[in-house]
């Protein structure tokens, strides 16, 4: 599942007002979620949804094979209509039709933008031409982000550049 997030807090790119939207819309994009949850648990089924901000899984490959979009430079996943979403999850098994991954260009576009990696205030985010196979929670072909730089910086000043710099 996809939340659309504020994109005018978005723009402000870095700082308190990002944070403190960020942390208000990861409340509010769990709401579908545990709503979906309670409505497959009401017609009989299993159905587990995972907070946004607290998740066990690696939400981004999913998404991509659920055919939300294609995983970016950045390491999100971006949509047709662009990036400025966030990722909710409810697992199940409710026996559903499943939907086909997409592919959009987004990958080559990428390879040549590079908005994101020039612009990342932390230098988290690969400036490498090509993207590679990387391993972390699952495998995928993707530029290679460095986590722990891109987390110090959302929690010292708050960021969402990337998010929010993506044509």
């Amino acid at each position: 599942m996809a939340d659309v997030c504020d994109y005018d807090a978005g723009k402000a790119l870095r700082g308190p007002l990002v944070e403190g939207t960020g942390k208000t819309s990861c409340m509010v994009s769990d709401f579908p979620a545990y709503q979906m949850e309670c409505i497959i648990r009401s017609i009989g089924y299993d159905a587990k949804a995972n907070a946004i901000c607290d998740t066990a899984t690696m939400s981004e490959p999913i998404a991509v094979r659920a055919g939300l979009g294609e995983l970016g430079r950045s390491g999100l996943v971006i949509s047709p209509w662009g990036g400025n979403f966030r990722l909710t999850e409810c697992f199940t098994n409710l026996p559903l039709i499943p939907d086909k991954p997409i592919d959009f260009g987004l990958q080559e576009f990428c390879k040549v933008c590079k908005k994101c990696a020039v612009n990342c205030p932390a230098g988290a985010i690969s400036m490498e031409d090509e993207p590679s196979e990387v391993v972390k929670s699952a495998r995928f072909i993707g530029w290679d982000t460095d986590s722990h730089k891109c987390l110090t910086e959302r929690i010292v000043h708050g960021c969402s550049t990337c998010q929010a710099i993506c044509p």
